[in-house]
């Protein structure tokens, strides 16, 4: 179990909170700067000059 609860731990330093989550929680600039970099990723990624409407 010790192992385990390791694991977890771990996986949970690396994890940030949905934008979602930060915005129900009054956390507006960083959901937006989140959302923001998701969207810079993708269109990066997909080679967009926007993103889809």
């Amino acid at each position: 179990m010790g192992a385990a609860g390791f694991a977890v731990w771990a996986i949970r330093l690396r994890l940030t909170e949905s934008p979602r989550w930060l915005e129900v929680h009054g956390r507006y600039e960083e959901a937006d700067k989140i959302t923001r970099e998701i969207e810079e990723r993708v269109m990066r990624e997909r080679g967009l000059r926007e993103l889809p409407r």
